[in-house]
């Protein structure tokens, strides 16, 4: 990281005499008590989540446990963090103030915050010690970080100054002389300077403000600021005013003013692409190395705040990772399927790749190998839980996927200038949530068209095709029997049965054309409609046509001028029941199963030229 070598010059240093604190205590040791604090709780918690500042943090498990500060004299102001864990509103934690020899409840606590808070109180000047007892209904408490201060109404900045400035990020370090709230603005030189109500709120200042913030002073000696908003190669100006625990401050002080020189910025990775997708699997994220050099990802990390709750979640790459220059990096939903994830370069089932248009994102990165991380890239607002605007589009970061302009070559830590206002000043374009871009994405397997590419009998092209019911109907100058249908289909489609296998056309023949791989199936009903005028030259000759009930059969007597070749028998609903091949020797056609009913015999000779029809009517026993 770039160091500047005008760090006095270019910041103004303060120093006023420090005030003094009674105690500040961290529970570091966590049950074994300093000098003066006596301490009976269930134990500690060894969480981040669980804890203040620092790990560890004091559980309070049972009902009646408690802690006792050491003695101190004259009015205070008291701070401590507190957390519940699946406490209800029964369950308290109660401050008691000990003076003249007795315990006095001073403050009882309700409805404790689920996900930790900091409390403040200003205590009176007859108090000499101390005292937390929690009461419990359900759940378990943690406390930390107890301040203790003497009074001191408006704090004082004692000493500021910038103790680091680069091209990520400004380091600015302050101290007080009591806890509080510090409230920080930054402007160009030659934007009119603030007075402390327009830092306090700033829709009364009429300059452009470049970052703005309020940071709790929790450690009066040591308050450390990371301006990250700022502009490259510009000439800056932040101010600071300080406020009490509950936020009110002085409005004759003085805003302290400090000149920052911000240096010319390098490029950093970026994120190209955030893809929520049409469905909670088909995430990704897609970060863009602007840089002649493979950039090893060792020293970066992806940051999640979801819900508008702040930064929760940091994901780390996995080891030996890079990005080529000029190349993406592709990090994808394990559970994506659109999204092709064999050519991802990572693959997750963390919380990273489970966000929507509320979740915020950052891209970190660690310089020179210490172990401070610094925000290089943004995507959202950490501390919003509306759905994000982009572009000037209205929860645009739920309704689209987002993908940067390629004018953008860095990142952006400013979130408003970012998405900007506007389709025209956005760093960001909008597309459609199932349009994936240049994402490699699985292509669904081929769907043959099924239906008939072309189609005839015997030549004979379709009177009509009906695409909606899956109809077809031919016309026909002769029979319906013994007819070829000649078609082409998809080469990637059936059909079954096959044509070829179907010769008599005399009532609809239904056809399934599908697909083997998705299993579709459409079927085509196709009609033939034969015109029996034109059927000529009918021997007039009647064969002797009976069925016999011993053996079975139908029995054909034809003579030797006859001699049909075929035979077909219908039901009374026209349905073929038998075909059989004749000759003058073999005329007995045997189906022992055919009911009583009537049925029609229709005779076929020289393929179909000449046909003869008789009825009978066959009665079993």
């Amino acid at each position: 990281m770039k160091k500047s070598l005008l760090l006095l010059a270019l910041a103004g240093i303060y120093c006023i005499v420090s005030g003094q604190y009674s105690f500040i205590q961290d529970f570091k040791n966590g049950t074994q008590p300093e000098t003066g604090w006596v301490i009976h709780v269930g134990g500690t918690y060894n969480s981040e989540p669980n804890s203040g500042k620092a790990i560890p943090s004091l559980m309070f498990s049972a009902n009646n446990q408690y802690i006792e500060t050491p003695s101190f004299k004259g009015q205070h102001s008291l701070s401590f963090w507190m957390k519940g864990n699946k406490t209800d509103s029964a369950s308290t934690m109660q401050v008691l103030i000990f003076c003249n020899n007795n315990w006095y409840l001073a403050h009882k606590i309700s409805q404790i915050s689920q996900t930790g808070a900091n409390y403040s109180f200003m205590l009176p000047d007859t108090a000499e010690k101390l005292k937390f007892e929690y009461k419990k209904s359900a759940g378990n408490v943690a406390l930390d970080d107890i301040v203790l201060f003497a009074k001191n109404l408006f704090p004082e900045i004692t000493y500021i100054r910038l103790t680091e400035n680069n091209d990520v990020a400004a380091l600015i370090n302050i101290k007080t002389n009591n806890i509080g709230k510090i409230t920080y603005l930054v402007t160009s030189k030659d934007e009119p300077s603030p007075n402390a109500a327009q830092i306090a709120d700033t829709s009364l200042y009429s300059g452009k403000i470049l970052d703005y913030g309020k940071t709790d002073i929790t450690k009066p000696d040591s308050t450390s600021i990371v301006l990250q908003c700022l502009p490259s190669n510009s000439n800056l100006k932040a101010f600071f005013i300080v406020a009490d625990l509950k936020d009110s401050f002085s409005i004759e002080q003085q805003p302290v003013k400090l000149g920052i020189n911000t240096p010319e910025r390098n490029r950093y990775p970026f994120f190209k692409g955030i893809y929520k997708g049409d469905a909670s699997a088909e995430k990704a994220i897609q970060i863009f190395n602007p840089t002649k050099e493979t950039i090893n990802l060792t020293n970066y990390r992806i940051l999640v705040a979801t819900n508008g709750k702040g930064w929760g979640f940091d994901y780390y790459f996995e080891n030996g990772k890079s990005i080529k220059p000029g190349s993406t990096y592709l990090i994808v939903n394990a559970g994506a399927e659109f999204i092709d994830i064999d050519k991802a370069d990572e693959i997750t089932t963390s919380v990273l790749c489970k966000f929507s248009g509320n979740d915020a994102l950052a891209l970190q990165k660690k310089f020179d190998n210490s172990n401070a991380w610094y925000i290089i890239d943004i995507f959202g607002n950490p501390y919003s839980s509306a759905n994000f605007n982009i572009a000037g589009k209205k929860s645009a970061a739920n309704k689209y996927n987002a993908i940067r302009k390629d004018s953008v070559d860095t990142g952006n830590v400013n979130w408003s200038v970012s998405a900007g206002n506007t389709e025209g000043d956005s760093e960001w374009e909008l597309i459609a949530l199932s349009d994936f871009g240049l994402l490699p994405i699985v292509l669904p397997p081929y769907m043959p068209k099924l239906s008939f590419i072309d189609i005839s009998i015997d030549g004979i092209a379709a009177q009509s095709i009906d695409s909606i019911n899956y109809t077809i109907t031919f016309s026909t100058n002769g029979t319906v029997n013994d007819l070829k249908l000649n078609y082409r289909l998809d080469s990637a489609a059936l059909i079954e049965p096959l044509p070829d296998s179907i010769r008599d056309y005399s009532q609809p023949v239904i056809y399934s054309i599908f697909s083997k791989e998705s299993e579709d199936t459409v079927k085509w009903k196709i009609i033939v409609n034969g015109n029996k005028n034109i059927i000529t030259n009918i021997t007039n000759e009647k064969p002797f046509i009976y069925y016999n009930q011993q053996n079975k059969t139908i029995v054909i007597k034809q003579t030797s001028n006859e001699n049909f070749s075929y035979a077909i028998i219908y039901n009374s609903s026209g349905q073929v029941i038998k075909k059989a091949k004749l000759n003058f020797e073999n005329n007995f056609i045997n189906i022992p199963k055919l009911p009583s009913g009537l049925y029609v015999i229709k005779l076929l000779k020289n393929n179909a030229k000449y046909s003869k029809s008789t009825t009978i009517n066959i009665f079993r026993r």
